[in-house]
């Protein structure tokens, strides 16, 4: 099963009321996160997470079925990936 980590080491943050910017220092590039994707993010910044724990958690916060956002987070998740703000492990 694929797990996600932070790339902790290789990014730095700041949050601006509810928006939240990453910039990974290897090549400057910034990133925006909304809610959700800061929840994943804050998630990873804990402990590694796999594709259905991330699910999981995303549900039971925000109170929603899996079947309802399972595209969804797969797609932030795939985002971040993506950005460069998550490695898969």
């Amino acid at each position: 099963m694929t797990t996600y980590s932070l790339k902790k080491q290789d990014l730095v943050h700041s949050t601006f009321g509810e928006t939240s910017l990453w910039m990974i220092k290897e090549n400057g590039h910034i990133v925006e996160l909304n809610e959700s994707a800061q929840f994943i993010i804050d998630l990873l910044s804990q402990q590694n997470q796999t594709a259905d724990s991330i699910l999981a958690a995303v549900c039971a916060e925000y109170d929603v079925a899996a079947s309802e956002c399972q595209s969804d987070v797969t797609q932030t998740i795939d985002d971040l990936v993506m950005a460069g703000l998550l490695d898969v492990c």
